[in-house]
């Protein structure tokens, strides 16, 4: 087997060992498959419009792949600059954009994918891939998503794009937590809400932590009992060297709530609806939902909120797939548009 296979036989994408991203791309191709597969299986989401999303999401991106290797290529082949008159040579500024590419194929943060039922853009559509536009498919027969996100919401939880990760509070213990380490790769679809300042000693952010409530009612009364729940196992927590059961089988839909209030102004289990600490038979109340965007005793402040470009004022709603990509951006109150979203996505059960 020649060179440009032999690094890539296990991706089967052909292209240089350069890029060094059949492996990053393949495995995500896999685990891109692999959650809507086991959920199709199990007659919790809509398998036809789920299964029709892994060639419209992975076939762009190892054609992306592709182009980018080419052009990455090129670069080891070339002849240095000289200096920066040297239009001939190939300059270090632009060696140095091409890594940053490369970087954003092998964290994947990089990635965006086109609207479907699982990615519902705003009027204005999304932004541009990593390697811009290049061939593409017809996918205009393929079911889109009637709902629609407000991304200027959430600027930096783009539909189509992973959720980024920033350090947050647990408002019963104060403990620090990348937000991805309470979204574990178990097949479930989080509903991230973030209300901002929810404190109840003023008018106005008393009057937020209402229309969080409401959204709380919504959610336990109307939204979840619509949709199949899940059974997980037993799992070890890798972050907290727990093991967590639960007795009973849990919705699909994992809600976690991220205010900005000063955490000693808010008490869990007395100001936020039980949509937000669900309670086990077993293990009781939940403590592991709720967090603060505060500073921390040892580890500084995470300013989630500026991270995901969410303005406290106003609030958002980011609905997050089980692969960690956002599908849905809207208000507080856009109850409908988050019905639809998952009304295009899951089986209902009423």
């Amino acid at each position: 087997m020649d060179q440009l296979n032999l690094e890539n036989a296990d991706a089967v994408h052909t292209h240089s060992p350069k890029a060094g991203q059949g492996m990053n791309v393949s495995m995500q191709d896999t685990y891109n498959l692999g959650w809507k597969l086991g959920l199709a299986v199990h007659k919790i989401v809509k398998p036809d419009a789920i299964l029709a999303t892994y060639s419209l999401e992975r076939k762009q991106i190892a054609r992306d792949l592709i182009a980018f290797d080419q052009k990455f290529s090129k670069l080891f082949t070339g002849k240095p600059a000289e200096d920066i008159l040297d239009e001939t040579g190939v300059s270090m500024d632009v060696f140095t954009e091409a890594f940053r590419q490369s970087h954003l194929f092998t964290t994947a943060v990089g990635i965006e994918y086109k609207p479907s039922v699982l990615v519902a853009k705003g009027d204005k559509g999304g932004m541009e891939t990593v390697a811009g536009a290049g061939e593409e498919d017809n996918d205009e027969d393929l079911p889109k998503s009637t709902a629609k996100s407000k991304p200027e919401l959430a600027k930096n939880c783009q539909p189509g794009m992973r959720l980024p990760s920033f350090k947050v509070l647990n408002q019963s213990d104060t403990r620090p937590w990348h937000l991805h380490h309470k979204a574990p790769s178990d097949g479930r679809f989080r509903l991230v809400v973030f209300p901002g300042n929810i404190s109840p000693s003023s008018p106005s952010t008393a009057a937020r932590l209402a229309q969080t409530n409401a959204l709380g009612v919504w959610i336990s009364e109307t939204l979840l009992p619509r949709y199949p729940r899940i059974t997980l196992s037993p799992g070890w927590d890798p972050h907290s060297s727990t093991i967590r059961y639960k007795t009973s089988d849990p919705s699909v839909i994992d809600v976690l709530l991220v205010h900005s209030a000063p955490r000693e102004e808010v008490e869990l289990l007395r100001d936020l609806h039980a949509a937000f600490h669900p309670f086990d038979n077993k293990l009781g109340w939940e403590y592991d939902r709720v967090f603060v965007d505060g500073e921390s005793y040892h580890e500084g402040h995470g300013k989630a909120y500026e991270g995901y470009g969410i303005d406290e004022q106003r609030g958002a709603v980011v609905v997050v797939r089980p692969d960690g990509y956002v599908g849905l951006v809207v208000g507080l109150d856009d109850y409908a548009e988050i019905g639809k979203w998952f009304d295009g996505v899951l089986r209902r059960v009423d």
